[in-house]
């Protein structure tokens, strides 16, 4: 009888893995709908289905800060309502959570770093000394993520 239990507890807890990936993954087509040309670029729209999201914190903010740079380079985008260094500091916040996001963010902020993005007058621009810092930690590797986040506040600062 215990067994029967245990097997029952197990196949529960598979289910609801798996319903939970199911979820997750009909939100990732969700969202690629509605930001691509058919979905108008509705990146507010993506960025709400994010936010209610069951996703951990640091994915959900990392996420949606992604979203929100990634409106400033579309033309024509309906944003969601943060502004590009809103969707920065919420990337770069999301990496310095215990998560997932502190060991895969890095190599995304490295490749925005080191190509730029946005559309002028709202634009990230290539900071090389930024992006080094970033490839420094990427999968793992030792360093603060704080020292990268700082650097580029830092910089941005009125004769920084």
């Amino acid at each position: 009888m215990r067994g029967t239990a245990i097997a029952v507890m197990i196949t529960s807890l598979m289910t609801s893995s798996c319903d939970r990936q199911r979820s997750l993954e009909s939100e990732d087509l969700e969202i690629a709908s509605m930001i691509d040309a058919s979905g108008g670029h509705d990146y507010a729209g993506a960025a709400d289905v994010l936010r209610r999201s069951g996703r951990p914190e640091d994915v959900r903010r990392f996420q949606i800060g992604m979203l929100a740079i990634q409106s400033f380079e579309q033309k024509g985008a309906v944003r969601p309502p943060e502004t590009l260094e809103q969707g920065l500091r919420m990337a770069e916040d999301a990496v310095l959570m215990d998560g997932d996001i502190r060991r895969t963010g890095p190599q995304q902020l490295r490749l925005l770093f080191e190509r730029g993005g946005g559309r002028p007058p709202d634009t990230v621009p290539v900071d090389m000394r930024v992006a080094d810092c970033w490839r420094r930690l990427e999968h793992g590797g030792p360093g603060d993520p704080a020292v990268c986040v700082l650097t580029r506040r830092e910089e941005k600062r009125p004769g920084g």
